[in-house]
């Protein structure tokens, strides 16, 4: 049986770190579960594409939701049931994966087969990366950062007791300023071979 190995990818917009689990996943030959999967494939989750689109990694929103005892009313917090039952059922299979976010550091912190890796960035380097992505002004690009980091964060301590982005809740914290894309997906790469060696070990 293959050795089971889960990367967990947390990170800051613009530090390109969707683009690294695409190309870790493509070079492990394993699955990405990102915004997209999570999208299209809505009915394995159990709501519509729109709401997918609408609620997925999204923070509860405490001026319209309430919560009595363990039910409550928060669309958001539903949503985020259903994508971690499906974190959870994909992990118990024994599938290796590679998932962007979703607070599955936090949901895989038991399971011993999980890599909690987090990518940063200098902030001028992720201010270029936007305005050239997106085509957009420094300004905008700027606010566009600060806006997307500030949903992550909120959404992320909302539901974890490892705050966003503190190294000590991470197994590794990359920053693509200092080694570039190329080399973090080496990186992680070499970290799933020494991983598989040490688990074949014992």
């Amino acid at each position: 049986m293959k050795t089971q190995i889960i990367f967990s990818i947390g990170r800051e917009f613009g530090s390109a770190g969707h683009h690294i689990a695409g190309k870790l996943a493509e070079r492990l030959g394993i699955a990405l579960y990102d915004k997209r999967f999570f999208i299209e494939c809505h009915d394995q989750i159990g709501f519509s594409a729109e709401i997918m689109e609408k609620y997925d990694e999204k923070a509860r929103n405490i001026l319209t939701s309430k919560k009595i005892r363990n039910h409550t009313n928060s669309i958001e917090a539903h949503v985020q049931d259903k994508v971690t039952d499906f974190i959870l059922k994909r992990a118990e299979s024994g599938e290796s994966f590679v998932i962007v976010g979703r607070c599955s550091d936090e949901i895989l912190r038991n399971n011993h087969n999980t890599a909690k890796i987090f990518i940063t960035g200098h902030i001028e380097e992720k201010i270029e990366r936007v305005m050239d992505v997106y085509s957009l002004s420094r300004e905008a690009a700027i606010d566009k950062i600060k806006r997307h980091d500030k949903k992550r964060r909120n959404y992320h301590n909302s539901y974890s007791e490892m705050k966003w982005g503190d190294s000590r809740g991470y197994d590794l914290c990359i920053d693509t300023s200092v080694i570039g894309i190329d080399a973090a997906v080496d990186l992680l790469c070499q970290y799933a071979e020494s991983f598989k060696k040490a688990k074949d070990v014992k």
